[in-house]
């Protein structure tokens, strides 16, 4: 029975993420209609998140405004090392998503632009959170993983899943930054809104930043 619970409980932080890299690696198979496999994976990641809403408990408590704050700060400042260090730092890989190639239609990449910040802003924050820092970070602790309490530390699991949330990006060393901030305001805060609210802004000001300037290799 107790197999079978917890088995139960993950798949809501699981299976958004996972349908998620899916498509990531479909689109980097075929970058040529990338832009469809990312619209798709917003829309269906996007969807399952809504239908699995109620399952995700810790959604449910407020925080208070000066986590929301410190959160808000550290996200904005996190675009700076992301884009400052791009050619000093090693990577992974490389990527480049400029939704204006995939159309001479104007109407139809100013659609495709919108589609990659709105995935970005609305629906990324939300599904890696819960997955890293709810999920994940709670499970290396204990199987069970709702039966600890969300933010509590433990060196393993704090610094397990910050390193592979960096892998998940070309930019590691960013990445791990990154994933560091976002677990440490949930360690600190108990709370998982600054996070993503800090997530949300670092993608947001980085997605302006590149349509400003072009800089469609940050995509």
């Amino acid at each position: 029975m107790k197999t079978q619970h917890t088995t139960k409980t993950w798949v809501p932080y699981v299976i958004p993420f996972a349908v998620f890299l899916v498509f990531t690696e479909i689109g980097n198979i075929f970058p040529q209609k990338s832009y469809i496999f990312y619209l798709s994976k917003t829309i269906i990641v996007g969807s399952l998140l809504l239908f699995w809403y109620h399952k995700y408990d810790e959604l449910k408590k407020r925080p208070c405004f000066s986590h929301l704050l410190v959160g808000a700060i550290v996200g904005l400042a996190l675009v700076y090392p992301w884009v400052a260090w791009d050619n000093v730092l090693p990577k992974l890989g490389e990527s480049s998503f400029d939704p204006f190639s995939f159309t001479l239609d104007k109407k139809l990449g100013v659609f495709i632009a919108g589609i990659r910040i709105f995935g970005a802003v609305m629906v990324v924050p939300l599904m890696e959170e819960l997955f890293w820092r709810s999920f994940l970070m709670r499970f290396l602790i204990d199987k069970n993983f709702e039966k600890v309490p969300l933010g509590s530390y433990q060196h393993f699991s704090f610094f397990v899943s910050t390193f592979l949330f960096g892998l998940e990006h070309f930019r590691i060393i960013p990445g791990i930054l990154a994933g560091l901030v976002y677990a440490g305001l949930v360690c600190w805060a108990k709370n998982l809104w600054p996070a993503i609210l800090a997530h949300a802004l670092t993608n947001m000001s980085l997605g302006l930043y590149i349509l400003l300037f072009k800089q469609w290799q940050f995509w």
